[in-house]
C-alpha cells in the first residue's frame, strides 16, 4: 500500500461535488471572469446562501452588507471564494466516519481553527496568497479520515496507544503503514487537482524542518497545526488528559519569532472565527463542542 493507492482508493467514494471540481477548473484558467465563477456556484442554491452568510460573517467584517456572489467575488477574489466553496463542500464529503474514532464536529472544528490561525499567522508574516494558507489549514488532517475509514483497526489501535498526541500519532502511522496521515491527505488534494502549493504545504507540514531547505509556508502551517491542536485535539483522547502547551518542532518557534502574546492573539480570533464559521456549514455543531 502507498499513499497514492490509498487516496485513489478514497477518491472514488469521497469526491468532491461537481460544483467544487467545477470552480477548481475555473480558478485554473487565467480567464475565467467574476460571472463565469457566480454562475457556476448559482446552480447550487444551498451553497449559494451558505456563501453568503460566511461573506457576511464577522470574520470578513464588511461595513457593508454583500447580496450577491459577484459582489463576493469581486471583493475578496477567485481564490478566497475557492476556499469558501471547499469549506462548504468538503464538510460533507466525508460521512460514515467510525464514530468511536473520532467526533467529527470535533474534527471540522479542529480544522476551522487551524485553518484560521493559518490565515491570521500568514497575515502577519506578510506571505502572499493568504488564501492558500486558510485551505490547507481546512484540509490539512483529511488523511486521518482517510485511515479511519479505510484503516479502522490499526486506526484505533494507534490512537489507543497514543492518545491523540501528533508526534506519537504520526510515527505510529509511519512504522504501521509506511506514511503518515499527511503524506496520504496531500495525495488526495492532488487528485482533487488542487494547487501543488497547498498540496506540498499539506504533505510537509508534520516535520517541515526536516526538508531540505525548510518551506516556510509548511512551517506556518506546522504552528498553525500545533497551535490548533491544543484548543481542540480533533481526535478522541481519554477526559482526563492534560492538554498542554503547544509543542513545536525544534526551531519553528524561533524561526517565525512565535511570541506567546502573538500565540494567544491567534487563538482567541480564531476560536471567535471558528464557532461563527462551523455554525454555518454546520448548522448546530458548535452548541455541542
Amino acid at each position: 500500500m502507498t499513499p497514492q493507492s490509498l487516496a485513489k482508493e478514497v477518491d472514488a467514494i469521497y469526491s468532491l461535488p461537481e460544483v467544487a471540481i467545477r470552480i477548481n477548473e475555473l480558478l485554473a484558467s487565467p480567464n475565467t471572469t467574476v460571472h463565469d465563477i457566480e454562475r457556476v456556484i448559482a446552480l447550487d442554491p444551498a451553497l449559494t446562501a451558505m456563501l453568503l452568510k460566511l461573506i457576511n460573517s464577522a470574520f470578513y467584517g464588511f461595513s457593508r452588507k454583500i447580496e450577491t456572489v459577484a459582489q463576493a467575488v469581486s471583493l475578496l477574489g477567485h481564490k478566497e471564494i475557492r476556499s469558501l466553496v471547499l469549506a462548504t463542500s468538503v464538510t460533507a464529503t466525508f460521512t460514515d466516519v467510525p464514530p468511536e474514532l473520532v467526533d467529527m464536529e470535533c474534527f471540522w472544528y479542529n480544522s476551522v481553527t487551524c485553518a484560521a490561525i493559518a490565515r491570521i499567522l500568514s497575515e502577519h508574516f506578510q506571505m502572499e496568497d493568504q488564501e492558500r494558507f486558510f485551505t490547507a489549514g481546512l484540509l490539512h488532517s483529511l488523511g486521518k479520515l482517510i485511515f479511519y475509514t479505510q484503516c479502522p483497526r490499526q486506526s484505533a489501535r494507534i490512537l489507543l496507544q497514543t492518545n491523540g498526541r501528533e508526534d506519537a500519532i504520526t510515527a505510529a502511522e509511519t512504522q504501521e503503514f509506511g506514511f503518515n496521515y499527511a503524506q496520504v491527505g496531500a495525495e488526495l488534494l492532488t487528485l482533487w487537482k488542487l494547487p501543488d502549493g497547498i498540496c506540498q504545504m499539506v504533505r510537509h507540514h508534520v516535520h517541515p524542518a526536516e526538508l531540505p531547505a525548510a518551506a516556510e509556508d509548511a512551517v506556518i502551517l506546522h504552528a498553525a497545526n500545533r497551535i490548533a491542536a491544543v484548543m481542540e485535539p480533533g481526535v478522541k483522547i481519554a477526559p482526563d488528559t492534560e492538554i498542554p502547551a503547544p509543542q513545536f518542532d525544534a526551531g519553528v518557534a524561533q524561526s517565525l519569532g512565535l511570541s506567546e502574546d502573538l500565540i494567544q492573539q491567534a487563538q482567541l480570533e480564531a476560536s471567535l472565527y471558528a464557532f461563527e464559521f462551523l455554525e454555518i456549514i454546520r448548522p448546530g455543531a458548535s452548541l455541542i463542542i
